[in-house]
């Protein structure tokens, strides 16, 4: 029983019938409809770069949908090498890169460790655009980069993934 409407989100949901959990696990999330929030890792350099405050505009394109332009509302002050979300994780098919680790090291219990410090920005949708996306949907995260032109942003960023791939190889 959920003390809200909304809909229920979890990946691989079909998997965890018949298995046992733990009193306090989490098991799935229930979202609600008319309010929608995207969580966003921002990398060090790209925190370090601009100012983060709430109410900055943030830039977000889903797959297959239109750009949609969010406020940011809050950002977790402490960095951490964690992976808060694993499916964003390359190996599960998302885009930040990562190493194994020992499972005693992480919290999580994933074994993996982030490559670089990352910081978790929560944006909220704007109320025209929360249909047109649907929970759970992975994205991509755009935003203005202070005191930097457009061509060292993109030069920065282009050494910064080929350190990470360079890294993410030699790891392997």
């Amino acid at each position: 029983k959920s003390p809200a409407d909304g809909v229920i989100v979890q990946r691989n949901l079909a998997n965890q019938v018949g298995s046992f959990a733990v009193r306090g696990d989490e098991l799935l999330t229930v979202a609600r409809l008319a309010r929608k929030e995207v969580v966003v890792s921002v990398d060090q350099r790209d925190y370090d770069a601009s100012e983060w405050k709430p109410g900055k505009s943030i830039r977000l394109i889903f797959p297959g949908r239109r750009l949609v332009t969010a406020k940011l509302v809050s950002v977790d002050p402490r960095a951490s090498v964690e992976p808060k979300y694993p499916s964003l994780s390359a190996v599960a098919g998302g885009s930040l890169p990562v190493k194994a680790v020992s499972e005693s090291r992480g919290q999580n219990g994933s074994g993996l460790e982030l490559l670089s410090p990352r910081f978790d920005a929560v944006v909220e949708i704007p109320s025209e655009a929360i249909a047109s996306i649907p929970a759970g949907r992975r994205g991509k995260a755009f935003f203005s980069v202070a005191d930097q032109s457009f061509g060292s942003y993109l030069y920065l960023g282009a050494c910064h993934w080929l350190e990470s791939s360079v890294e993410a190889a030699t790891l392997q």
